[in-house]
């Protein structure tokens, strides 16, 4: 979790990443409980629901007001913007498997790509497969000893094509 701290006079959350109601429903009781205990030195019940734990600490003290710059400001509406889509063909290939659907996750989304066949995804999805590589080790010759030489190549993992919509 990012770094947090609150000060004790205005009773304000200074937080790297802010602390969004949806960023608490990713979070374990146990570090709701946690949280709750640290930045307010109130206890939750351990009995309650996780969505009556989130609302518990959005709702325990109005007084505490999330700090978030201007330039964090602009990121957040930069995430609410549609993203791109684009048309992607995951092609198949001769190793063991390399004609089964590919799973490609993207923080708690996963999306299962068939192979060989034009689908619809977000730029994320593109960027995951881009970023998806393999260093092979190939023989550049021979030093004056005899022993090989190798270099490292950087070759993508997988074989797709893509297009924007």
């Amino acid at each position: 979790m990012a770094p947090l701290k609150v000060d004790s006079h205005k009773r304000t959350i200074i937080v790297d990443d802010n602390i969004t109601p949806k960023n608490l429903t990713l979070m374990t009781k146990a570090r709701l409980i946690e949280l709750a205990k640290d930045l307010f030195n109130e206890d939750i019940e351990q009995s309650l629901s996780k969505a009556d734990m989130v609302q518990a600490i959005l709702g325990m003290d109005g007084q505490v007001e999330p700090v978030v710059s201007a330039e964090k400001e602009e990121v957040k509406e930069d995430k609410e913007a549609p993203q791109k889509r684009y048309k992607l063909t995951l092609n198949s290939n001769s190793d063991a498997g390399g004609d089964a659907p590919l799973p490609v996750q993207v923080n708690q989304y996963c999306r299962t790509i068939p192979r060989d066949l034009e689908v619809e995804v977000p730029e994320e999805v593109i960027t995951v497969l881009n970023l998806a590589v393999v260093t092979l080790m190939e023989e550049k010759g021979q030093d004056k000893d005899g022993r090989p030489i190798y270099k490292e190549r950087d070759v993508k993992q997988h074989s797709f094509s893509y297009r924007e919509i």
